[in-house]
């Protein structure tokens, strides 16, 4: 009998700690136990990711050749891809010092802070598009500089 009631308070101990507490408030993106039925789950490994969604901001992916028109300070508006008619402004908080190869491409992260409260519906990763105002050009500049960056690039002018 003495046993069995060990067994039993081994038991309840474990079911105490199979409980998953969060340091944080948040929620979840990334993480579906549904997956994981029957499958052997070690101490340490990664179950759930969990953020918050108080400190909400947006990651430009700026194509390098671009980056040089914009800075801190500068403005815009964006539209999530499940939102196009919603446009929201924001304000460039910082330029990452580095481009990152992809897609083809390399691109600058730029990060920005959304003006006004974040909504309820918003998640992190949510993805869309943002234009960044700059200053006033030309016409024909506007039509040109890509073909005349190229040249210059292809001829090293």
């Amino acid at each position: 009998m003495q046993e069995e009631a060990a067994r039993l308070s081994l038991v309840d101990f474990r079911l105490d700690n199979a409980r998953i507490l969060a340091p944080q408030t948040g929620i979840i993106v990334e993480g579906e136990l549904t997956e994981r039925i029957g499958a052997v789950i070690g101490r340490g490994d990664v179950l759930f990711r969990l953020t918050r969604v108080e400190d909400l901001y947006l990651r430009l992916d700026v194509n390098e050749r671009d980056v040089h028109e914009i800075g801190i300070g500068f403005t815009g508006e964006f539209a999530f891809a499940s939102a196009p008619e919603r446009r929201l402004a924001f304000v460039i908080e910082a330029i990452e010092p580095a481009a990152v190869a992809a897609a083809g491409s390399n691109l600058v992260y730029v990060r920005g802070r959304i003006e006004g409260d974040a909504e309820l519906w918003w998640r992190p990763g949510m993805t869309g598009v943002a234009k960044i105002d700059v200053e006033k050009r030309p016409l024909i500049w506007i039509i040109t500089h890509r073909i005349i960056d190229y040249i210059r690039m292809k001829l090293w002018i």
